[in-house]
């Protein structure tokens, strides 16, 4: 039943009419309708009420008086709702290569979840600058589809921010196609991001790290992901025949062109996304697939090189998979794969996060991520390098060195207390002390 609904948000409250149905599916809908105040929302709530009962979304008169849009609804309602728009936006997105299957798996779920039950069925000549600041300031009241370490949390900031970056292109094609003459997310505030320091290993620590690690496998992992700034997924994808290994302790290359990755199979034809190779599945009806696919642009296809030590590391991972090969004969399925379990099946980022915090556990390293190794070697890399930036962004295979700078590399206290000690010699001690401040005080007691 339609009803008033009072939400308190910062140093304001707002009122909403919430309409609640049935349809003749038996499907429910739920529809918040902003109001301006609560005179207003007593004043509706009646046409509200009888547009549940007649099981219909309720649509305000001013709205009802539009001429209807020349871009037909596929649900057969006289104006294009947001739904629909998303629809039509996000099928010709995927079409042209703007999302990969990865991303496109988790922004349906953010419109089934956030977007769709909400605002889907609103009629776009309906939206709002303010109505979608309202929408975007009540996205952080609602719970999340995800609970956090097992309890249930708000709707987090980044979360909005994302929703965001699909809901304005889409009113971007509306008015591109002339559905719209402004975009109503235009003026939206979102909310602030906060920004969380990334914990890394320092040079010292992961020489220590290396060293406390019993698993010739996984610290080879450890060392690949410092030593070349690889991604988890481009450590797991890389396979021998990218690798030249020299055997006179000379530096080695890899060749980093896939990531391993497990996508919906349904959103790898969706969104044109390429794939490289796909591991036959364990199960037949699995809709989602273990594939070598295509790095996200051209700049993270790149040539890195290999530490001696590692490329000796690489010589024993090899030489223990020739084992393996020899033990289990025509069961061992050869992929060609660096990193793989004993009978040749790829190892998921699951299982490596799983390995990474067991070894972890039994050490007294700082915790970290381990994809944070990868940061960690950014930093090192910049120190030894001295702060060259085009070097090492072209190990980490950006496009800029926006990231870089702005998320990778943490202070290094050691060139920080340097830089205070320099600062110090040729600036701060030419001063003439006494003659700015006077004779230094005796700082002894008397008596001593």
């Amino acid at each position: 039943m339609a009803s008033i609904q009072r939400k308190i948000l910062k140093d304001k409250v707002k009122y909403y009419i919430v309409e609640n149905y049935r349809d003749e599916n038996g499907k429910r809908h739920v529809y918040w309708i902003p109001c301006e105040s609560r005179a207003e929302a007593e004043e509706l709530l009646p046409e509200v009420q009888a547009a549940e009962d007649a099981k219909r979304k309720y649509v305000r008169p001013r709205y009802a008086a539009k001429e209807p849009l020349h871009y037909a609804s596929s649900m057969g309602q006289k104006y294009l709702t947001v739904k629909e728009l998303v629809i039509i936006y996000v099928k010709r997105h995927c079409a042209e290569g703007g999302w990969e299957a990865r991303t496109a798996a988790a922004n349906e779920g953010l419109l089934n979840n956030y977007v769709y039950p909400v605002i889907g069925d609103e009629p776009i000549t309906n939206i709002t600058t303010f109505y979608m600041q309202q929408y975007h300031d009540d996205l952080q009241t609602m719970d999340s589809v995800k609970p956090k370490n097992g309890k249930t949390v708000k709707v987090s900031a980044r979360t909005v921010h994302d929703i965001h970056k699909i809901l304005h292109p889409a009113f971007a094609h509306a008015v591109r196609s002339g559905l719209l003459t402004v975009n109503p997310t235009d003026g939206v505030k979102r909310p602030k991001l906060e920004k969380h320091k990334r914990k890394q290993w320092t040079m010292e620590e992961v020489l220590e790290g290396m060293q406390a690690c019993q698993e010739p496998e996984l610290l080879l992992m450890i060392g690949m992901m410092y030593d070349i700034t690889m991604r988890s997924g481009e450590l797991l994808g890389t396979k021998w025949e990218s690798l030249e290994l020299p055997e006179d302790g000379s530096l080695g290359t890899l060749i980093i062109e896939n990531e391993l990755a497990r996508l919906r199979k349904d959103k790898i034809e969706e969104t044109k996304t390429e794939v490289h190779f796909m591991f036959p599945n364990i199960k037949k009806d699995a809709v989602t697939a273990l594939v070598l696919k295509a790095l996200k642009n051209d700049e993270s296809n790149r040539i890195n090189f290999l530490s001696p030590s590692i490329v000796k590391m690489l010589h024993y991972q090899k030489r223990k998979q020739e084992q393996w090969k020899a033990l289990l004969g025509s069961d061992f399925q050869d992929f060609g794969l660096v990193f793989c379990h004993p009978n040749g099946r790829p190892i998921t980022s699951e299982v490596l996060t799983d390995r990474f915090k067991a070894y972890l556990n039994i050490t007294s390293m700082k915790e970290i991520e381990f994809y944070r190794l990868r940061h960690s070697g950014a930093t090192s890399q910049m120190d030894l390098s001295g702060n060259d930036i085009k070097a090492v962004q072209e190990n980490l295979g950006h496009a800029s060195s926006d990231m870089l700078m702005n998320v990778y590399l943490a202070p290094i206290e050691k060139k920080r207390r340097d830089i205070a000690m320099k600062l110090e010699e040729k600036v701060f001690s030419k001063l003439d002390w006494e003659r700015l401040f006077g004779a230094e005080p005796d700082t002894k007691q008397k008596g001593e």
